[in-house]
């Protein structure tokens, strides 16, 4: 596949992604104002609805997570690092991507251990019953996918080692 197809194909999972985050979050705004109004109003509270809401908060943390590392738009500070030569920011650049590379197999592996223990065990949810592992199974999700996005950085970079323009 050459790189502007894989280019094209990442642009329309990310879409994809985006969409889906985006549409969490106005779900959980709208159960929260929802649940908000009935509670306080009505004092009758939505069942289920703080759970929902955490359940979408932990999706739009950590979906997002690749995402941010893919665009490098995550939160650093750049002042020291602007003052570094080429080779120098290249390398640096470079071991940011196997630090994180590294981080993020270990977390996917340790989430996925959690996915298995809860599938086996049959964990649910307090007043809605969702099975946790699906729960655990978005952080396994956003962590593999982190993963994948540091694994293409490090052999697919810029000649500085940065991330393409995306």
């Amino acid at each position: 596949m050459k790189n502007s197809g894989l280019k094209s194909v990442t642009e329309q999972a990310w879409k994809v992604v985006l969409t889906v985050i985006a549409v969490c979050f106005l779900i959980g705004t709208f159960l929260t104002f929802v649940n908000v109004v009935m509670r306080k109003a009505l004092n009758k509270p939505w069942i289920g609805t703080e759970e929902m809401d955490s359940i979408l908060l932990v999706l739009l943390v950590f979906l997002p997570l690749a995402y941010v590392e893919w665009t490098n738009k995550q939160l650093n500070v750049s002042v020291v690092f602007d003052l570094f030569p080429k080779k120098v920011k290249f390398w640096i650049r470079k071991s940011h991507h196997l630090l994180i590379l590294a981080v993020s197999i270990c977390l996917t592996a340790a989430s996925w251990e959690v996915v298995q223990r809860n599938m086996d065990v049959g964990n649910k949810t307090a007043s809605l019953g969702i099975p946790l592992y699906l729960l655990f199974g978005i952080i396994f999700v956003g962590f593999a996918l982190t993963a994948l996005t540091k694994l293409v950085q490090l052999f697919m970079s810029d000649e500085d080692g940065g991330p393409h323009d995306h």
